[in-house]
């Protein structure tokens, strides 16, 4: 058992039958209270986030997620097809459960697949990404109004704001936890 006071972000704890990993952590001590800790955490197997807040002292029990390396395969009406790399088996995964995740995702695309007892519970993407501008407005030079920005269609479909000076066919690099950009790629 663990302590919720030793947990921290990216940790993973199992209580009343969910697995639960923590994003956020804060201790908090109000003046003669005793101390609590204050989560915000993912429920692995609903994907919901939510804030729980424990009296200092009390344990969870400890949870570990095996990792494994795939590629993206492609997508149908409710699920999504990953191959791993290494035993080369299939894995689908529910559509709603990556749906945030969805408009990064391209053919062939490495991604890291957690598990737990032979489930999928969460996909990790490389967190930035290689794209495609399949569509740009033409810039018009001295239009600095909005910031210097414009937004652009890049292969996946996803619309991203970006300077002016890209262009249709640039590839760019984009952030994939925010979806904003980073740079243009060589």
């Amino acid at each position: 058992m663990l302590n919720v006071t030793e947990l921290r972000p990216g940790n993973v704890y199992k209580q009343d039958g969910n697995l639960y990993q923590v994003i956020d952590y804060k201790h908090q001590k109000l003046a003669r209270g005793t101390a609590k800790a204050v989560l915000k955490v993912k429920n692995l197997n609903t994907g919901a986030t939510v804030r729980k807040a424990y009296q200092s002292g009390v344990k969870v029990e400890p949870d570990q997620l095996e990792t494994v390396n795939a590629q993206f395969l492609y997508s149908n009406q409710d699920q999504i097809v990953f191959l791993d790399n290494v035993s080369y088996e299939q894995f689908e995964v529910e559509r709603s459960m990556i749906e945030d995740r969805l408009p990064y995702l391209k053919n062939g695309m490495e991604v890291s697949l957690r598990k737990h007892e032979d489930a999928i519970v969460d996909i990790t993407l490389p967190v930035k990404q290689k794209y495609k501008v399949i569509d740009a407005p033409p810039d018009a030079r001295g239009d600095t109004s909005g910031g210097g920005m414009k937004d652009v269609t890049i292969e996946t479909g996803l619309s991203v704001k970006v300077p002016m000076f890209i262009k249709k066919n640039d590839t760019i690099r984009i952030d994939t936890r925010n979806g904003k950009y980073v740079e243009r790629a060589k």
